[in-house]
């Protein structure tokens, strides 16, 4: 079960500037590279640094748009996967994560109660936190994109490391997530942060049970100011 939350031409990786932005202090915006088992696929990831911080991703005709409180917790998120028949918006209000929209085609109108934890359907963003010496650990609630289903997760600051991209060496912060309670040992994915600057960089898991193939997910660079996204 993959939580990853799920694509141009590219300025040189110089991880010195790994926090290479668009439109200055107003947009990140940056390309990854995901791969399951055999297949690859390039993702297109952009934050918008508005009245409201605003993250759009894009892998190929798939999208999603994700809306932050000021927390970095989530607010809403809408999937639009043509490919697929999705065209879904959630939003948390209070203690319910109200789904509208369609899945695979069939409609959805549906609230989940959840406890007063975060929301994080996007933890590229949500887990910048981290980079705080002093935060350790959180539990938080998240949503299995392809099944709706809503997840108690832990995630748990492991150890500073650093990583290889492109000839550069990056020093990063390795976090771990698992589900909750006696589902804990089944399951886990790792997450790689820029040190300084909260900046995601590499992901690992298994896209499902023990035996599926492994997801890894690994920064490529930043885009060109002038792209269109």
């Amino acid at each position: 079960m993959c939580f990853f939350y799920r694509s141009v031409m590219l300025l040189p990786v110089i991880l010195i500037t790994l926090s290479g932005q668009l439109d200055a202090a107003n947009v990140e915006a940056y390309r990854y590279l995901q791969r399951t088992g055999e297949q690859t696929a390039y993702f297109d990831w952009r934050l918008s640094k508005g009245s409201k911080l605003q993250l759009d991703t894009r892998q190929q005709e798939e999208s999603t748009t994700t809306v932050f409180n000021p927390d970095l917790s989530t607010h809403s998120w809408s999937i639009d996967s043509p490919g697929t028949r999705t065209a879904l918006t959630v939003t948390r209000i209070g203690d319910t994560l109200v789904m509208l929209g369609t899945l695979a085609g069939d409609n959805i109108n549906r609230e989940v109660p959840i406890d007063p934890a975060p929301w994080y359907q996007a933890l590229s963003v949500s887990l910048r936190p981290f980079v705080d010496p002093h935060q350790e650990s959180v539990l938080f609630w998240t949503i299995r994109p392809d099944t709706l289903d809503v997840h108690r997760l832990q995630v748990s600051k492991e150890k500073t490391t650093t990583i290889e991209i492109d000839n550069h060496t990056v020093s990063a912060i390795q976090l771990k997530i698992q589900p909750t309670g006696w589902r804990a040992p089944f399951w886990s994915a790792n997450y790689w942060l820029g040190k300084k600057d909260g900046i995601f960089i590499r992901y690992q898991g298994q896209s499902g049970p023990p035996g599926t193939p492994l997801t890894s997910v690994m920064f490529v660079g930043p885009l060109v100011a002038d792209s269109s996204f």
